[in-house]
Parts: C-alpha cells; sequence; structure tokens
C-alpha cells in the first residue's frame, strides 16, 4: 500500500512538472536605434519570467516568455504580431516604441492583449492594447512644472520627425496653451531624422534663441547625437531627456559629452524609495531583489516593462491560465489600487494606462554616483 501510494504521488509530481508553461510574447526592440532600451527591457522578462516561477508560477504552471526582436522597425513588428495572431498567441508583453505599436494596434480586433511599453501611444479605452508608464502629456507636463518652478521659461526643443516626436509635439503644444505655462515661450523647435548623423544646424539655431532649457525627444542613437550636437556648438543649459534612455550603460557611454544637468521625468521605481507607502515599498524591494542577484543595475529600461508583466501575471493566476484575451482586459480594466514599482494604478480612472501626473518624479543623473537621484519640487 506504501508503495502503490509513493507511486501515485511521484506520477502526480511528475505529471506538474511537465505541465506546459503558460506562453506569453514579447516583441522588443533588441536591435536597430532603440537596442539600449530593449536590452534593458529583455533583462527586465526575464527578471520577473524567474520572479514568477519562484514564487508559484500561474497556478502550479511555469510562465514563459518567448522573447522576439522587431529591429526597431514597425514594419517587422506588424510581421511578428502576424505570426503570433496566427499561433494563436494571447499575450504580448511590446513593442517598445510609439511607432511600432501603433501598427500593431489595427491587428488587435478580437486580441492578442498586447501591453506597449511607449508613453507616447495612447490607445482606446476598451481595446486590447494597453499602454506602460505614464502618457507623455504627464511625462512633458512633469518636465514643464519643473521648469516653471526654476524660472527656466525659455525653453528649446529637438525632436524626431517620426511617430514619437510628432505625438511629443502636439502634447508640447496642448501643454503652452495651459494657463499655468503663460510664462513659458518655446523659443527655438526643430525636428530631425532618425537616420540624421548630425544636428550642428539646428544646435547652432537653438543656442542662438538663448533658451535656458532644452527638451529633447528622442531615444539611443538619436539622442546621443543631440548630446553630441549639443556639445560641439557650447550649449550648455540643462536637458531633459526621454526617460527611455534611463540606462546607466547609456550614461557610460556618453560621459565624455553629456551636460552638466541632464534631467529626465519619469514615474516612480528607478531607485528605492524607503518612505513609499509599504504596497510600493514592497513592490520595489522585490523588483530589485530580482536583479541583485543578477548583476544588472537596473534602469528605466528595466522598470517600464516591470508592473505591466506583474500586472498581467496577477490577471492570469485571478482568472486562469487558459484565460481569453478578452478575460485578460476585462480584468485588468476593472483593476484600481494596485500597487507597484512606479505608484499605485487604478484603470478605472486612468483606462488603458492606470498612472498619470501624480506618479512622476524627476530624476537627474549623478556621474559621481553612477545613479540617478530625484530632484525635490518646490
Amino acid at each position: 500500500m506504501l508503495a502503490a501510494a509513493l507511486a501515485v504521488l511521484l506520477t502526480v509530481g511528475v505529471s506538474r512538472a511537465q505541465e506546459a508553461p503558460v506562453d506569453v510574447y514579447a516583441v522588443l526592440p533588441l536591435t536597430g536605434f532603440g537596442a539600449f532600451f530593449g536590452k534593458a527591457t529583455q533583462q527586465s522578462v526575464q527578471a520577473l519570467e524567474a520572479l514568477t516561477n519562484r514564487t508559484g508560477g500561474i497556478r502550479g504552471r511555469p510562465i514563459k516568455f518567448t522573447i522576439l526582436d522587431d529591429e526597431t522597425n514597425p514594419q517587422i513588428a506588424v510581421q511578428l504580431f502576424n505570426q503570433i495572431i496566427a499561433k494563436g498567441g494571447t499575450i504580448v508583453i511590446g513593442p517598445g516604441f510609439a511607432a511600432s505599436c501603433g501598427s500593431a494596434l489595427p491587428l488587435l480586433t478580437n486580441g492578442p492583449l498586447t501591453y506597449c511599453l511607449s508613453p507616447g501611444t495612447h490607445p482606446t479605452a476598451g481595446s486590447y492594447m494597453f499602454a506602460a508608464d505614464a502618457a507623455t502629456i504627464d511625462l512633458w507636463g512633469a518636465q514643464f512644472r519643473f521648469a516653471r518652478q526654476r524660472g527656466w521659461t525659455r525653453i528649446a526643443t529637438i525632436l524626431t520627425s517620426d511617430a514619437s516626436g510628432q505625438d511629443i509635439a502636439r502634447q508640447l503644444d496642448a501643454l503652452a496653451a495651459l494657463p499655468e505655462n503663460k510664462s513659458i515661450q518655446l523659443v527655438s523647435r526643430q525636428t530631425f531624422n532618425l537616420g540624421d548623423l548630425s544636428v550642428s544646424a539646428q544646435m547652432a539655431n537653438i543656442k542662438s534663441a538663448n533658451p535656458t532649457l532644452l527638451l529633447t525627444g528622442a531615444t539611443g542613437g538619436p539622442f546621443g547625437t543631440i548630446l553630441r550636437g549639443a556639445h560641439d556648438v557650447g550649449l550648455d543649459v540643462p536637458v531633459f531627456a526621454s526617460s527611455t534612455n534611463m540606462t546607466p550603460e547609456q550614461m557610460s557611454q556618453y560621459a565624455s559629452y553629456l551636460p552638466h544637468d541632464l534631467l529626465f521625468a519619469n514615474p516612480r521605481g528607478v531607485i528605492f524609495e524607503p518612505a513609499a507607502p509599504k504596497p510600493i515599498r514592497d513592490a520595489q524591494r522585490a523588483f530589485f531583489d530580482a536583479f541583485r542577484s543578477t548583476g544588472v543595475h537596473p534602469g528605466q529600461g528595466h522598470t517600464i516593462p516591470w508592473d505591466a508583466m506583474a500586472i498581467v501575471v496577477d490577471a492570469l493566476r485571478h482568472v486562469g491560465p487558459n484565460a481569453t484575451a478578452a478575460q485578460l482586459r476585462d480584468y485588468i480594466a476593472g483593476l484600481d489600487h494596485w500597487a507597484g514599482i512606479n505608484g499605485e494604478y487604478d484603470f478605472r480612472k486612468i483606462p488603458q494606462r492606470g498612472i498619470g501626473l501624480d506618479s512622476v518624479v524627476v530624476y537627474r543623473w549623478d556621474a559621481a554616483k553612477n545613479d540617478y537621484v530625484v530632484l525635490p519640487n518646490r
């Protein structure tokens, strides 16, 4: 009888060990101009997968992320989504940029549930696409607020000419029209193409406008082009950069031409906050613990997908590993008071995104500490 009981237990154990994993796709920019961001998100995906499986998986089943490279190219992103849909995929983390998310969105008539990693994407309420991070209007709104507080009222901008840059330009127009920003002047507005190797002409125009602050909207290699251009013409003003560039490796690569004050507006979570409310502090501790054992110094590229993936894992654990895209969408759309590393999410209040301006803080890159520090509001 003991032998028979042992045989049954062993059979059950083997059966559970062999249960099929819960498949999740991740479409990330591992190559192309967004590779800095893509490689960080890849590390975050791998860390979250390991943490989820260490803590019970999805009702006892392991989760498995299949990572695909869209090469920071919207056309390739569409090809990958078509392949995922043909295979019956239910969940996708990514893409990482607004243009790729926008290209994929029309394909999502019946799923898969997709969590875009770009603040420049604005999915329609009730759609199958959610967006990580605060929206661009909130990120840039935090920059305007910070500039007002410090008297930086002559602002120049340099943006890319792609979908992301066009979205930011629309947000700038809306923000500049607000009564609280009447003291701010946009003294020079420049654009450049992603493939341009120099922005010397644009930077010369900006310098001649005598700005007190430069707002930039580019990621990876194009952001490096902006920094080199500003350095070469001797433009020495504080610079707000896209938070997608918040990776220590990228800061190291650009060290010789970084401005004295390099600032980022981003939701909390890039650094641990001992004074944060306990649920948020606990989420941040789990995040940093997950990377401590890997030797990776996490930056914004690691934080931006983390809550998105954790929300998906939470949905799978509640609805079940065989949940449909519609069931997962409806569960996430009903979440409120959900605590993550970036703050508290309320999808009833902010559909498809969950967080807004209240979650955004301003960081400064501290080269001496090789880390980011949060700057107080005045």
